[in-house]
């Protein structure tokens, strides 16, 4: 459940999907994919 800690940003390639990052993913770098276009980040 997003909370304080988290970041949501739209995707930087398409900006259509809503993306939502937790504060141990961010830390561990751990890769976002985008539902819309596939972009993959850490």
């Amino acid at each position: 459940m997003p909370n304080d800690k988290c970041v949501k940003f739209n995707c930087p390639d398409c900006g259509a999907d809503l993306i939502w990052r937790c504060q141990s993913c961010r830390e561990a770098a751990r890769n976002y994919t985008c539902s819309s276009c596939n972009t993959q980040g850490p």
